[in-house]
């Protein structure tokens, strides 16, 4: 490819060199032909002849092709087939027959456990070997894939430039030309009227003697021209000039100016000189002569500078593949590896059916990432947000009436206070309230490590003079509405950090172990929590989500409804994963309230 490149750089050079050369040569075959005959309009065709040659000298030659050296599209590779989730090892009711002893029965049921987890943790490790070798081969296939794009490119980018090179060469001929024209432009002349007139020859005289003025008629060969001309000549030389008038060479002589703005080349025949035995007689067109005024004309010239160049623009082709990768556990979960923001939750909530409206469902969502007052960022707050508020919705069966979604700067002091006045307000008995929360948590410690969260716009410093966001006020407003069920998820550990940070910048994170929370009805109202103690909040930064909030909303995705069970599931996964961030990011979710309740 590259020694092709270059041999064909060489012949474009070797092209433009003798350019010039080859268009004089073509001039020469085409006006050593006869002379055309009988022309209706022979100066107006002269005229366009010249135009002709003019803008064909101006002409820019065309770009280099390379549509036939552009290397074919790498095609995406065929991904290995997706995993089949085996299905879970079913567990069967156990009964305790009459004539058993409860000691027996609880034997076999604890049995019963063990070969239920026995049998489950072999079936996840065989599907996890599986999803890794898969995995595995997945990313060999991407990094091949992405090797022979950027091959592919990189031969692109060659073309391109070459291609680029190649026109900057055009324009810069097409500047020479211009600037050269002036050498060429009597040539052009010179052939147009020999090629429409033929030779010009005298054909008539007639000599005054009182003034001693000649008057010749000059006419072309092809007779489409006559012009007259007078001159002052001695008598003697006047017989002789008459005696015979093909020893007389005519000459016409023409005055060539240009417009530039116009690009107009004006030409206008001057005079006709005579040759007669070698020696020159200058003389001047006659007035009596009616074919002066076609000697005159302006010549439209093509603006070489104008010349439209097609540029030969070639598309890369992107390096990254989307590839579909399984995640390790028994529900087939997939996401793109990209380099750009995914929300996989909500790619995955596209897939499922919407759940039946449900007007006795509320929803409060409260989600700051960013806030205001120098406080630390929380990574994903807002995106882990919306994703709640989106589930709930399509799953749960919540109204979009009946939601209140209040993300960063929306979820100010006063907005969260109204906000939820308002929805309590609107509340029924029997009616459920799913309320989320993800944003910093601060444990005051003028107040014994009072907990409290911390809206968008409130200083961490000034927060215990907001008794509306003590924690145990909020769940206490919650409890006490006339809601029949309560369902809080929240997503702050109220150890002062989050992802291992202060919340506020430059200071170090405090750590501090939050008051425990009791203050609600635990009949009606139940909370998980994302951490405990000293713990972090952690970010889940492959998932773009919080952690917590992650594994909350996968557990939902995947069905699982009742409480209890799906604290088990979150606190399994949040805990081991965590694990592999550190020891110091350790994350276990806590479980408080009525634990039998469903989501």
């Amino acid at each position: 490819m590259t020694n092709y490149i270059k041999s064909t750089l060489l012949l474009t050079i070797l092209a433009v060199s003798l350019q010039a050369q080859e268009i004089e040569v073509v001039w020469k075959q085409r006006f050593n032909q006869d002379p055309i005959q009988n022309s209706e309009n022979v100066m107006e065709d002269i005229h366009k002849d010249i135009a002709l040659q003019i803008n064909t000298y101006l002409k820019p030659r065309k770009a280099i092709k390379v549509s036939k050296l552009i290397p074919s599209e790498i095609l995406e590779p065929v991904l290995p087939a997706t995993i089949i989730a085996p299905e879970h090892v079913q567990k069967i009711k156990l009964q305790q027959n009459k004539y058993e002893r409860l000691s027996e029965f609880k034997q076999r049921v604890e049995q019963q456990n063990r070969s239920y987890i026995e049998k489950s943790a072999q079936q996840k490790k065989s599907y996890e070997g599986q999803i890794e070798r898969r995995n595995t081969e997945i990313e060999a296939l991407s990094l091949q894939y992405k090797k022979a794009v950027k091959a592919r490119n990189t031969e692109l980018i060659k073309l391109q430039e070459l291609v680029t090179q190649d026109i900057e060469l055009i324009k810069k001929e097409q500047a020479d030309k211009k600037k050269n024209l002036n050498k060429y432009i009597h040539v052009f002349v010179k052939n147009a009227f020999k090629h429409y007139l033929g030779s010009p020859s005298v054909i008539a005289s007639n000599y005054t003697v009182n003034n001693e003025t000649m008057q010749l008629t000059i006419a072309s060969s092809n007779k489409s021209f006559k012009q007259s001309v007078e001159f002052s000549l001695d008598p003697h030389l006047a017989q002789e000039m008459d005696s015979d008038l093909s020893l007389i060479e005519p000459k016409l002589i023409y005055t060539l100016s240009s417009k530039p703005k116009e690009n107009l080349l004006s030409i206008k025949l001057d005079s006709i000189n005579l040759v007669f035995n070698n020696q020159q007689y200058l003389s001047k067109l006659s007035n009596k002569s009616n074919t002066q005024k076609y000697m005159v004309a302006d010549i439209e010239i093509d603006d070489p500078t104008n010349v439209s160049l097609e540029d030969t623009k070639l598309d890369l082709q992107e390096e990254s593949l989307a590839i579909v990768l399984q995640k390790s556990t028994l529900k087939d979960v997939s996401y793109r590896v990209t380099s750009e923001s995914n929300n996989e939750i909500l790619s995955r909530l596209k897939t499922l059916k919407s759940a039946k409206k449900d007007e006795t469902k509320w929803l409060f969502v409260v989600g700051i990432e960013k806030y205001d007052n120098g406080v630390a960022p929380i990574a994903y707050s807002a995106q882990s947000a919306k994703s709640y508020s989106a589930l709930a919705q399509k799953l749960l069966g919540i109204p979009k009436e009946n939601s209140f979604d209040l993300i960063n700067q929306k979820a100010s002091s006063g907005k969260i206070k109204s906000e939820m006045k308002r929805m309590l307000s609107l509340v029924k008995k029997d009616d459920t309230i799913y309320f989320y929360y993800s944003g910093h948590g601060i444990p005051v410690a003028a107040q014994n490590n009072e907990p409290y969260m911390l809206p968008y716009d409130i200083d961490p410093s000034y927060i215990d003079d907001e008794s509306f966001y003590k924690l145990k006020n909020f769940y206490k407003m919650l409890s006490d509405s006339k809601a029949s069920k309560i369902v809080a998820v929240i997503d702050s550990c109220f150890s002062g950090s989050t992802d291992g940070e202060s919340l506020l910048k430059g200071v170090a994170a405090a750590r501090l172990v939050a008051k425990k929370v009791e203050s609600f009805d635990t009949n009606k109202m139940v909370v998980l929590s994302a951490g405990q103690g000293k713990q972090y909040s952690n970010m889940y930064r492959e998932k773009e989500q919080r952690l917590f909030s992650y594994f909350i909303m996968n557990s939902i995705l995947e069905n699982e409804k009742t409480i209890n069970l799906l604290y088990k599931d979150v606190y399994y996964n949040v805990e081991k994963t965590s694990r592999k961030m550190g020891n110091l990011k350790l994350q276990q979710p806590t479980l408080s309230g009525n634990t039998q309740l469903n989501f």
